[in-house]
């Protein structure tokens, strides 16, 4: 009953304003009207079809406005129209577009409600489908919703451009808008929402700790394309506004990597490590990163060395005492294969003659023992037999005493 006397109100609105500006359309639109007063949706959605089609006149298209709304709030309606709202959202844009003078004084009496029950009804309707697509998991889930949420930017770029209300920038819209597109796989729209919301810190509050995969996704877009300035202005924005997350500190550590900045690299983990924010993994971490430094896979060795086997040592000396037997596991193999490339460098020196050949075979064999022993503690721990650590370990060893 109050849905049928909301539409009467509008209704009776516009029966003078029809009658006195189109006379040609005003039996149509009462006749309409009362289909709709009536419950007749059916007849209704025709009738106006019909009316909009042949007079294309703003009280025709914004009577099809009406009619596809309250098809739109019909549930036993649903097979008159795929997409209502959108129906009913077109029509009163041709509507404006044929005479925006006659909409605004239909419409402003009611404050305009129609077109802000569409927007809010776009966005609930975009919720409901991220949500959806949340559970199960399914990117073209995520391309609907953000879909659905383009209507309602729409819809709220028309409020704005017809001086209907002065909104603010939406800011529940924009975090939905980017997290749909990121989680669609639409790069360019969610790059541009993200910065959106990030350059101009549009954050809604009570979302702010969702708003953390907007950061880490813009971050993880330029580290990827290897974009310097951006990569650096949006990991500061990262660290700012999470500061207790530790993507942040690594995906710095991640560029200083890929971008073979060693000496920026070893002091952002020699900060960490003194700040005591550097976990058992990250210390793990800096000794691999230290280790590839030391013995880069090309075999090229730095002539300036920033760090020293010493504190690959000190470090992993620590580590293999965890009591986590993954982690001190790998940190075993680690050393192990310190004291084998050690060894691998006395040959270089035997061959500048800083010994002979007596000492080189009696410090080979010391550090190949050294190696040896780790391996052997990985392989004897039952527990780990099957990890890859356990097997990498059991083949190194057979290939040193191969040799």
């Amino acid at each position: 009953m109050k849905r049928i006397i909301a539409y009467k109100k509008s209704i009776l609105y516009s029966i003078g304003f029809l009658f006195l500006c189109n006379p040609c359309t005003a039996q149509d639109i009462n006749r309409i009207e009362g289909y709709v007063l009536r419950n007749e949706l059916a007849i209704a959605k025709e009738a106006a079809d019909s009316a909009a089609s042949i007079y294309r006149t703003a009280p025709a298209f914004l009577e099809k406005a009406q009619v596809y709304a309250a098809i739109s709030k019909d549930p036993a309606a649903g097979s008159l129209s795929a997409d209502p709202k959108w129906e009913a959202f077109q029509a009163l844009k041709n509507a404006t577009e044929a005479d925006a003078g006659y909409v605004n004084s239909i419409l402003w009496p009611g404050k305009y409600s129609i077109v802000f029950e569409l927007f809010s009804q776009f966005v609930k309707d975009g919720i409901v489908a991220y949500n959806a697509a949340a559970e199960q998991g399914r990117q073209e889930g995520f391309a609907r919703a953000f879909g659905i949420f383009k209507k309602s930017e729409t819809v709220s770029q028309f409020i704005v451009a017809n001086n209907w209300a002065k909104l603010k920038t939406d800011t529940l819209l924009l975090f939905y808008l980017s997290k749909s597109a990121i989680n669609a796989g639409k790069e360019d729209n969610a790059l541009f929402y993200s910065k959106k919301i990030i350059d101009s810190n549009m954050v809604y509050l009570p979302f702010k700790l969702q708003y953390q995969q907007i950061f880490e996704w813009i971050v993880f877009y330029y580290k990827e394309r290897q974009d310097a300035s951006g990569f650096n202005r949006y990991l500061q924005a990262g660290k700012d506004s999470f500061p207790q997350s530790g993507f942040f500190m690594l995906a710095e550590l991640d560029w200083f990597r890929l971008q073979k900045q060693y000496m920026e690299l070893f002091d952002k983990y020699r900060e960490l490590v003194v700040a005591g924010k550097a976990d058992l993994s990250i210390r793990l971490a800096y000794c691999k990163d230290m280790f590839a430094y030391l013995w880069p896979a090309d075999g090229k060795q730095p002539v300036d060395k920033l760090v020293t086997s010493r504190e690959i040592i000190s470090e992993l000396t620590l580590l293999v005492k965890q009591p986590g037997k993954t982690l001190a596991a790998n940190a075993r193999l680690l050393m192990a294969k310190v004291y084998i490339n050690l060894s691998r460098d006395l040959l270089k020196d035997k061959h500048t003659g800083k010994f002979d050949d007596r000492v080189y075979q009696s410090q080979r064999r010391r550090l190949l023992s050294v190696s040896n022993k780790y391996l052997t503690e990985i392989i004897a721990d039952k527990s780990i037999s099957q990890l890859p650590v356990a097997k990498e370990s059991a083949a190194l060893l057979q290939q040193i005493r191969r040799h």
